[in-house]
């Protein structure tokens, strides 16, 4: 699915009705990274570009029979009025954000400067709430190390690939 939706979006881009994002010299102008369920959609922060984007997604969910999670979507806008971001962000259902901690892809939040103890809360908070849920009663502690082994530290692995650890978090 999220195939089908990136050629959708580079056809578009192709046409000249989706916009790209140059983010750096000597790559590829891009609009639509995707991952699986999680898809980012770059371009100038204007009503009109949001429209484009909205047709291109309502078309897609209704050849696809899939849904836009509106309580996982969200606009940001960097260097942008505050107002502005409100706006697009009314004119499609979204949360909209000026602060890039707001902000999640793949699960982590997009953040610049130095790491913070706050970026880690979420994936320690869900490994404490799978250990409680798993219980006591119907686990050995040789099978509950193997369940923490196994999968949750999968989360932290996967945490950890992008964003460095403050040494509270690690200890």
């Amino acid at each position: 699915m999220a195939d089908s939706l990136s050629r959708k979006l580079t056809t578009e881009t192709k046409a000249g009705t989706a916009p790209r994002v140059r983010l750096t010299k000597g790559l590829e102008p891009l609009n639509n990274p995707l991952f699986s369920d999680d898809t980012l959609l770059l371009g100038r922060a204007s009503i009109k570009i949001a429209k484009v984007y909205s047709g291109i997604l309502q078309k897609f969910c209704s050849i696809s029979g899939t849904l836009i999670n509106k309580r996982k979507s969200a606009i940001y806008g960097w260097n942008v009025d505050h107002k502005a971001i409100q706006r697009i962000a009314l004119s499609l259902g979204f949360l909209g954000f000026t602060s890039w901690d707001k902000i999640k892809y793949l699960g982590l939040p997009i953040t610049l400067g130095p790491n913070k103890l706050s970026l880690w809360k979420e994936v320690i908070s869900k490994i404490k709430s799978k250990i409680t849920a798993w219980g006591g009663q119907w686990l050995t502690n040789a099978g509950k190390l193997i369940l923490i082994k196994s999968v949750l530290s999968s989360l932290l692995i996967y945490q950890a690939s992008f964003l460095l650890a403050p040494k509270k978090i690690t200890e």
